[in-house]
């Protein structure tokens, strides 16, 4: 506990004094985390605390670099810990680490950095999230239109055994995208993936937003066609989204479907609409199907500033073994622009492997 509470003292310190001079700038997160699990096996209690510092230099005609100080430091590490697993009870990793070229329409990173594209993400669902290691490309000449072309050759997995290292991808991943914002209200992006000889995988989406009278709505579809050596397959999904504006009130419903091997979220959480924190279409292997419904409530309306409550149930039926399903609580608020909580609450049923209970809670302190 001594240890814990002199890194909070220290992180906070170093808040007071980080500044940002012109385009140079430091910033910082501190993230405390609770975690309770229980399994067949048993369960068990498990706290973290961790951050990061975040340094990027002045601009040198279109030239710049940053670096990023990831740690974390629990009361549980190996098989015994979500927060840390597969190491010690310590992380110290250097997660960013990069050079950027900028003009006008254009930019260019090279390094160890953080990428949100719909197969490689942060998926920031523990302690740190996922860092890759490459090379990105991004232009914006076209108008309502970004262009992403990149190289992936190493990942730091957040919640995996190789959170405090970089491991290699084999030769590495190839990634080209384009989201286009064009056409009101409707947002549109395609994106491939290709790992070389023995993997290759392409996904779009698009996703209609708008309002009629005093109620709001979303709706979207994707698809995805991965193969993996020989085996493939086409991955469907659907979402609407309706929000009552003077209530708060929102509901959800989605649907995926696999057609062939299962499903695989690949460098990250996975872009399908029906995914939520510990279960994913993937679980669900192949020719599998998953729907989820959602409720929401912004208490706004009930005169309580800055708090979402969510309740969802997601259902995986898997085409031999069974079915998956995962009922969720999600709260979340918002203190001030520095400071927030997020909790999550699963309940998951599993024919196949077993029933699981997981209660997560952050705090989140950013400066």
């Amino acid at each position: 506990m001594k240890s814990k509470i002199s890194l909070s003292v220290l992180m906070f310190m170093l808040g007071t004094n980080l500044y940002a001079d012109n385009n140079e700038s430091f910033s910082g997160n501190l993230r405390l985390g609770y975690q309770y699990g229980k399994d067949d096996i048993g369960s068990g209690n498990e706290m973290a605390v961790g951050g990061y510092l975040h340094y990027e230099s002045k601009d040198f005609n279109g030239i710049s670099g940053g670096v990023r100080l990831s740690t974390t430091y629990g009361d549980k590490g190996g098989d015994g810990g979500y927060f840390i697993h597969g190491v010690s009870t310590n992380v110290a990793l250097l997660s960013q680490a990069y050079i950027k070229a900028k003009s006008e329409s254009s930019e260019l990173k090279v390094g160890r950095q953080a990428l949100e594209t719909p197969f490689a993400n942060s998926d920031d669902i523990g302690m740190i999230q996922n860092h890759f290691g490459g090379a990105t490309f991004t232009n914006h000449s076209l108008k309502d239109t970004t262009i992403t072309a990149g190289f992936i050759r190493s990942m730091a997995v957040g919640c995996g055994d190789a959170q405090d290292r970089f491991e290699k991808l084999d030769d590495g991943v190839y990634m080209a995208g384009v989201n286009y914002e064009g056409v009101q209200n409707l947002a549109l992006q395609a994106w491939h993936y290709d790992k070389l000889e023995d993997m290759s995988a392409s996904y779009m989406d698009g996703v209609y937003s708008g309002e009629l009278g005093n109620l709001g709505y979303v709706a979207g579809v994707q698809y995805s066609h991965q193969q993996f050596d020989n085996d493939s397959n086409n991955i469907y999904g659907t979402l609407l989204a309706l929000n009552h504006k003077s209530s708060g009130v929102g509901i959800m419903t989605a649907f995926n479907k696999t057609d062939g091997i299962g499903a695989d979220n690949l460098y990250g959480g996975g872009p399908f609409f029906t995914n939520v924190e510990h279960t994913t279409l993937a679980d669900g292997g192949d020719e599998a199907s998953a729907y989820k419904v959602g409720v929401n409530l912004d208490t706004q309306s009930i005169g309580i500033n800055n708090v979402t409550l969510s309740v969802e149930k997601l259902w995986v039926n898997k085409k031999v073994e069974g079915t998956i399903s995962n009922f969720g609580i999600i709260g979340e608020y918002s203190y001030n622009d520095n400071l927030a909580f997020r909790a999550y609450y699963s309940d998951i049923k599993d024919d196949t492997n077993g029933d699981k209970q997981n209660l997560r809670v952050f705090a989140d302190y950013s400066f």
